[in-house]
């Protein structure tokens, strides 16, 4: 029985050794993961702060792909408004040859025109906006106009033909221009 009693001592004081060590490494552990809550925290919002600033980020690259969709669709825009100035560029270019191979055809004065030469065409002089007139005075005029006009083209002669296969034409007898109001540019 002393021996019994020796040893259940002794397991005693190594039972109370090892309770008193787990008590020690227990505070150490508590110490410890006191110690870790604030990181994890911090980490916790250090992870939020990321995600928030993916998320910014995102939108920004979302914003940025819209401005470029739109720039796309401006410069095809443009590119489209280019092709038509240019095809209406060169169909007024035509039409110009046309009128200037027509116009060559007839003389003026005692002169003979000279073939229409392709040269840079003049600026186009815009004339100044007339001032405002009077409905009544405006009708009155056309009226006048249109009796000379009737009246000039009873008497007019049909023109005649000339040896070079042109037409001499005549047209000073339409007395009726002299009620054209010239606009200077």
């Amino acid at each position: 029985m002393r021996k019994l009693a020796e040893r259940s001592q002794t397991a005693a004081a190594e039972i109370s050794e090892l309770s008193t060590s787990t008590l020690g490494i227990s505070e150490e552990a508590g110490r410890m993961l006191e110690q870790l809550v604030p990181d994890i925290q911090r980490t916790s919002e250090l992870v939020g702060e990321i995600s928030a600033a993916c998320r910014e980020q995102n939108a920004g690259a979302e914003q940025i792909n819209q401005a470029i969709q739109q720039l796309d669709q401006v410069t095809q825009q443009n590119a489209a408004a280019a092709n038509e100035m240019s095809a209406t560029s060169e169909q007024l270019s035509a039409e110009a040859m046309r009128l200037n191979d027509r116009v060559s055809y007839f003389r003026v004065g005692h002169a003979q025109a000279a073939p229409a030469v392709a040269a840079r065409p003049a600026p186009v002089r815009v004339a100044a906006p007339a001032a405002p007139r009077d409905a009544r005075a405006l009708q009155a005029k056309v009226g006048k106009f249109a009796a000379a006009r009737v009246a000039t083209t009873s008497k007019a002669k049909a023109p005649k033909p000339t040896a070079k296969g042109g037409f001499d034409l005549d047209l000073d007898t339409a007395a009726a221009d002299d009620s054209f109001e010239r606009l200077s540019a």
